[in-house]
């Protein structure tokens, strides 16, 4: 998948940050993630314009960006798209 090709952050509070901070692509979502977790970081994607992707389990977070751990969040930076 091109899109996770280059530099990306993984876990909520570095998701958040990086949307926050204007530096996020695209952002991907666990659906049976904690709320608490994740309806900042969708508000904060929704409000900065940058898409979002929900996906089924953090497992499968973990296995797209290629950690040994479920994650809550991933998202790919601008300046690592090709």
């Amino acid at each position: 998948m091109a899109l996770l090709e280059g530099k990306r952050v993984v876990g909520s509070r570095q998701v958040l940050k990086s949307v926050q901070q204007g530096n996020a692509r695209q952002v991907f979502l666990a659906r049976d993630a904690d709320l608490r977790l994740t309806d900042d970081i969708a508000a904060a994607a929704i409000s900065n314009g940058v898409p979002l992707v929900w996906i089924e389990s953090m497992q499968d977070i973990g296995r797209l960006f290629k950690v040994s751990v479920p994650s809550a969040a991933g998202a790919v930076l601008n300046d690592g798209i090709k």
